[in-house]
């Protein structure tokens, strides 16, 4: 199978949506006999901040010398993007070898075909199972008791945090969308940043499997020494050690608890802590575009992939010391876009609709009416990167593209500033 094919039967596979389950996933993995992906096998769940910790925790174990496969979502530019091996995107061929060995099996599965979502993950556990690395890093897709991702018995797992997101699947409040994403744990240690009653939940799960919790602001600690613009310096006081001076690349306040669970994630991975010299090299390079990342300076000109009201509200806190941005903004049919744009109108000073022509897109007409009727100022324009180049020409000195990850996806391979 070529590449271009395998994308091409992936993209077929959008219409199957999300259809929560093992048993897909299971009947791959067994007629391939894919074995465990790796030495240690580590899922990463929550709302928001779990492919940021994914990628920091991907960099902290092969600074410490071992061998990774890591399985994060969605992808910005390619699919290939989503399995990487030592934190690079596999190539073309292998990406369209292992989708095309699941291919047979998948078609003997008409009555209840794969999704799209499934058969990445089968891919990129084939990969990793293939490469045998020495610790696999799983993004958790949705929830967690019914994803595809729960397959698999993980040594440590991590809770980000739980907010608002997919309630039409999920549950309509937080202790229903906490019950979901708990139920990855198995008995091995979980490490979280859950508060409220998404923590309440989470710990009587773990009394019930029988998992260490490592909450974070208690087990494990992290503080800001220094800010500079959007990015912290930090210390942590972990597990096993502490780390002092640690800059972390990756923007946003938000970051310095994706970066403390990271550390705590990699003590429990790791007979002994890592060196606080490999904890400062690992952090200061991690690569995860899209998240706070600033392409101009001059104007500013920021992608953030905010999505739901928590990740919305979050990056509004982090940029609210200006009030003056201009907001390209695109986001899905699925998502509460009104509480998004709620959460961003403090530091908007308009607001340009536009889609970046996924299937799932919402209409940036019913966009800009949500827009109105918050009494933002705002007009629609199709072309995300029109769109953008409008905002450029209106003189902003400041310009925010969110929404959805799709949309500055579309935004990066088109940038032309």
């Amino acid at each position: 199978m070529r590449y271009t094919e395998a994308v091409g039967y992936l993209d077929g596979l959008t219409s199957f949506g999300i259809k929560p389950g093992l048993d897909r996933i299971r009947m791959i993995l067994e007629e391939l006999d894919i074995g465990r992906p790796g030495s240690e096998v580590v899922l990463v769940g929550g709302t928001n901040g779990k492919g940021s910790t994914c990628m920091m925790l991907e960099s902290l174990v092969r600074h410490s010398g071992l061998s990774t496969g890591s399985f994060v979502k969605p992808h910005l530019l390619s699919p290939t993007e989503r399995i990487m091996i030592d934190g690079v995107p596999v190539s073309e061929a292998s990406f369209a070898r292992n989708i095309g060995e699941i291919v047979p099996v998948a078609e003997q599965m008409a009555d209840d075909p794969p999704t799209y979502f499934e058969t990445i993950l089968a891919a990129s556990l084939l990969q990793f199972f293939r490469t045998g690395v020495d610790v696999a890093i799983v993004e958790v897709g949705m929830g967690g008791t019914w994803d595809a991702t729960n397959v698999l018995e993980a040594d440590v797992s991590a809770i980000t945090n739980v907010t608002l997101d997919h309630t039409d699947v999920l549950g309509p409040d937080i202790r229903s969308i906490a019950g979901e994403k708990a139920g990855i744990m198995k008995g091995e240690p979980l490490v979280t940043g859950a508060t409220g009653d998404a923590l309440d939940v989470l710990e009587a799960k773990a009394g019930e499997v029988g998992s260490r919790m490592v909450r974070l602001g208690q087990g494990v600690q992290a503080e800001v020494v220094r800010q500079d613009d959007w990015r912290y310096v930090i210390d942590v006081l972990g597990i096993k050690d502490s780390y002092t001076d640690i800059p972390l690349c990756l923007n946003g306040r938000f970051q310095v608890d994706n970066a403390a669970i990271a550390v705590a994630v990699a003590e429990l991975l790791m007979p002994s802590a890592p060196e606080d010299e490999v904890v400062r090299q690992a952090l200061s390079n991690v690569v995860w575009p899209g998240r706070m990342q600033v392409i101009e300076d001059d104007p500013v000109i920021m992608l953030d992939g905010a999505h739901n009201p928590g990740s919305a509200a979050a990056l509004a806190r982090e940029i609210g010391i200006y009030r003056d941005w201009s907001v390209v903004f695109g986001s899905f049919r699925d998502k509460d876009h009104r509480k998004v744009l709620e959460a961003l109108a403090p530091v908007a000073r308009n607001v340009i609709t536009t889609s970046s022509g996924a299937p799932r897109s919402e209409d940036p007409e019913v966009l800009e009416r949500t827009c109105r009727d918050l009494d933002l100022k705002c007009r629609t324009i199709l072309d995300p990167n029109a769109a953008l180049a409008e905002a450029v020409m209106s003189g902003s000195q400041r310009i925010l593209v969110t929404g959805s990850l799709s949309l500055v996806g579309e935004v990066l391979k088109r940038h032309s500033f």
